[in-house]
Parts: C-alpha cells; sequence; structure tokens
C-alpha cells in the first residue's frame, strides 16, 4: 500500500476533524487519479470499518441504494421486501462508525440527482437516524450537488491539493538521485498529468550523453590534394616562363633547327 504523502496526511486530518465535530455530509473531491482511494485506505480504522463502501455505477436509483444498505445491514423487520424503499429506508438502523462514515460513495458525481437528493436527506435525517455520509469524486463534484440539491446545505468539502515537491519526494525518494536542472524539469513539465504518471516520468532513467563524433584524421600538410594542386601549376608557370624568356638563336646552338 502505498504511503500518504504530506497533503494527503492534512486531507485526511480535514476529514476527521469534520466527523468529530459532528459533522455527517461530506466531499473529498481532487482530480483523477490524485490518491482519494489511497487516503481513505489510510484511514484509521479503515480495515475493520463498519461503513458501506459503494460507487457511483451500482447505484442508478434510490431502490439501488436502499438494497445495497439492507444487504450491508439487514433489517429486523420481518416483511421489510413488502415495503416501499422509503421505508426500507426509516427501518434501517446501521451501527454507528466511530470517528468513520457510515456510507462511502465513489465517483459521486456521476449519481443521478435524484440520488443525491436521496442521500442529502439521510445525512440531515430526514429518513430516521442521522447517516453520515462521505461522497468521494472529482472537481465537478460540487457542481453537481448545487444543481441537484438547491435548497440544501452543501456538504463539507476537502480538496485533496496538488502534489509538491515535498510529496513527490516522499513517494519517489530516488527522484533526488537525479541531477538538480533535470529534477527540476520533470517536476515542473507534468504538473497538470495524474499522480502516477508523474510518478513515472521521475523515475525514468538519466539519459545518457551522446558520444561526440570523432574528428577525421587530418591528413599531412603534403599528402593534401590542394598542395599538390599548387605545385603542379607552379611548375607549370615558371616552364612556360623560361621557354618565353629564352632567346630563340640559344635553341639554334643546341641543335635545334633555325629559320
Amino acid at each position: 500500500m502505498l504511503r500518504l504523502v504530506p497533503s494527503q496526511q492534512a486531507a485526511l486530518g480535514r476529514l476527521e476533524t469534520a466527523l468529530q465535530r459532528g459533522v455527517s455530509w461530506l466531499a473529498l473531491v481532487a482530480p483523477s487519479q490524485s490518491g482519494k482511494s489511497t487516503v481513505l485506505a489510510h484511514w484509521p480504522g479503515a480495515l475493520g470499518a463498519n461503513w458501506l463502501h459503494l460507487n457511483a455505477r451500482s447505484i442508478a436509483c434510490p431502490e439501488d441504494l436502499v438494497a445495497a444498505c439492507l444487504q450491508r445491514w439487514p433489517s429486523s423487520h420481518a416483511r421489510i421486501d413488502e415495503l416501499g424503499w422509503k421505508t426500507q429506508l426509516t427501518q434501517l438502523q446501521p451501527p454507528e462508525c466511530s470517528g468513520l462514515p457510515m456510507l462511502v460513495i465513489d465517483d459521486a458525481e456521476q449519481l443521478d440527482d435524484v440520488v443525491l437528493t436521496v442521500l442529502s436527506a439521510m445525512a440531515s435525517g430526514g429518513y430516521g437516524a442521522g447517516w453520515s455520509i462521505l461522497l468521494v469524486g472529482a472537481l465537478s463534484l460540487g457542481v453537481r450537488l448545487a444543481s441537484a440539491c438547491p435548497e440544501s446545505v452543501s456538504p463539507t468539502t476537502v480538496r485533496l491539493p496538488p502534489w509538491d515537491e515535498r510529496d513527490l519526494q516522499m513517494a519517489c525518494p530516488e527522484m533526488m538521485s537525479l541531477p538538480e536542472t533535470l529534477r527540476v524539469e520533470r517536476v515542473t513539465a507534468h504538473l497538470e498529468s495524474s499522480i502516477p504518471q508523474r510518478l513515472a516520468a521521475l523515475r525514468e532513467p538519466v539519459p545518457e550523453t551522446p558520444l561526440a563524433a570523432p574528428e577525421p584524421m587530418r591528413k599531412p600538410f603534403w599528402r593534401r590534394h590542394w598542395v599538390w594542386f599548387i605545385v603542379s601549376a607552379a611548375l607549370v608557370m615558371a616552364a612556360i616562363v623560361v621557354m618565353t624568356s629564352t632567346p630563340l638563336w640559344s635553341w639554334s646552338r643546341s641543335g635545334s633547327p633555325s629559320q
């Protein structure tokens, strides 16, 4: 199980404080894959909690919600199946969860408006005993609640803040072995990414420094083509100069035909 980072510990502390003060209508919001489930898993007493943990996808209507509650806490009413869901709900007496919510619903922003209205009434004692309910969802959950329950009290909302460098260091201590410039670049380059993506980026190996291309071996001065070209051109020019400057009588003396 992942450890709680400081920002998650602070959020969990705010939830616990609210419950201790008697707040029964709470919401925990954060972007997707920001550690909401990790916070719930680390809640002291969560392993033995008597709460009912549901996902919004399994609650399409109030009847689904009440059926799940009856399965978790069977009623003593002999013929409760013959009653309507509202009466069934008033017959339920879930045990107190000391310091914990009775009902936790994930992805709560996907709940139908009618279900949200029922949950709000449950938290305020509208169906018998007051329930302590924690809705867990995306940042849009607040807008959904305001739209579905405009006349009810808004839940006490705790928002998981974005992870800072201290949070990342606790979850990924190996990041401190990165060169400082590379570490800063990776911490700031994925601010909008999910936590798993940010941690994966920090755990990537340091790229190897590309080797410099070897310099081509320089030929000795005397083996360069342009040197021989210049030398050859100079010799040809010298020969031309000699030939044009020698008198014709010198050619006749040497046995060349004379005019």
